[in-house]
């Protein structure tokens, strides 16, 4: 794919001309039935169903389509079938997977919330993404390393692999991808991948500091990258400098680093061959002040996996999730007892 030659206009949603508002659902709360802090969702047509990963009150709650929490999946705690700090959830078919944070393992549940085992990947295996598992071919796919992306100082390689094909209980099967050219060399702590199928037989994969777009072919063993897309956005900050884990001593220099870069939030991919790339902007105060929504602003890039089209968007909100039928799910509005997400079509340019 070509690049821009100039800087592309940056619309809103209301003036895209590759999205269509389909439904708006808001979120139904009342003082025992609420939803604390969450970054991404997970959403089935067949029943519509959202589930989300509550960060704050450690559970999933499970939304219909009129924005009613319908249950509850988990609850806090350590134990069996609890949950700490569950960050993104995955569905397949009658199977739900949590991954919680700080190594707690990724909790299987049924979808009427019955817990089956906690999983966990194999010694030596990291994960670095916030992509829910993808299942491919009887297997999932998923942003994965074999070293540990908190090492300090650790230059990545076009060695180095960063996605993996598991089995049903999340043993490694074998390992593929590589970094972009961005991080060889250099020991950038923001590493996070992101990735999405596109029908049965690519893969795209996104990366925490470029807008490009890795495009792979999953139709054999191999998994083989046949396409880097390469993808604009005037609002995207790339990284001039290294932002490295040996800042963490000095919080306002690693801050103010972190205000000078785009960091890539989500990749979707849809079966009319779009992808769309979300990624976010935010203040030194972001990282200084809890994680305040007001102090990021929201962007996403539209793009064809077979043209240099493109289309560059303002958001109110990040993008949450996309389903089966080509939507994808914006917050509009993040507001306790006032949270509304839009839903809008991606029909992308073959229509």
């Amino acid at each position: 794919m070509g690049d821009f030659s100039s800087d592309p206009e940056v619309r809103t949603l209301s003036a895209s001309g590759q999205l269509i508002p389909v439904d708006t659902i808001a979120i139904q709360e009342t003082d025992e039935d609420y939803i604390g802090r969450y970054t991404g969702a997970f959403v089935t047509t067949d029943p519509f169903r959202v589930y989300i990963a509550d960060i704050q009150r450690h559970r999933v709650a499970v939304l219909n389509r009129e924005g009613a929490i319908q249950t509850y999946i988990g609850a806090p705690g350590q134990g069996p079938g609890e949950l700490r700090n569950p960050h993104t959830v995955s569905v397949s078919g009658d199977t739900v997977i949590v991954n919680q944070s700080y190594g707690r393992g990724y909790a299987v549940f049924d979808t009427a919330g019955t817990f089956y085992r906690t999983d966990r990947l194999p010694e030596g295996s990291w994960s670095a993404g916030s992509t829910p598992f993808l299942l491919a071919d009887s297997t999932y796919i998923y942003p994965l390393e074999q070293v540990d992306s908190r090492e300090q100082g650790l230059e990545r390689s076009a060695e180095h692999t960063t996605m993996a094909r598991l089995d049903a209980t999340l043993n490694v099967i074998d390992t593929f991808g590589i970094f972009p050219e961005l991080y060889h060399g250099f020991s950038h702590v923001s590493t996070e991948r992101s990735a999405d199928l596109v029908g049965d037989d690519r893969l795209v994969v996104g990366y925490d500091l470029t807008p490009d777009v890795q495009l792979y072919d999953i139709s054999t063993e191999e998994y083989e990258r046949i396409d880097i897309i390469r993808l604009e956005h005037p609002e995207f900050k790339h990284p001039e400098e290294e932002v490295t884990m040996e800042l963490a001593g000095d919080r306002d220099d690693l801050y103010e680093r972190m205000a000078r870069i785009s960091r890539v939030h989500r990749t979707y991919g849809f079966e009319n061959r779009a992808v769309v790339q979300s990624f976010h902007n935010r203040t030194a105060a972001y990282y200084g002040r809890q994680r305040d929504k007001s102090e990021q602003e929201h962007f996403a890039i539209i793009g064809h996996l077979d043209t240099n089209q493109q289309e560059a968007l303002s958001l109110p909100g990040p993008i949450l999730a996309r389903d089966d039928a080509n939507r994808i799910y914006v917050e509009l509005d993040p507001t306790p007892d006032q949270r509304k997400i839009g839903v809008y079509e991606v029909v992308g340019w073959d229509n």
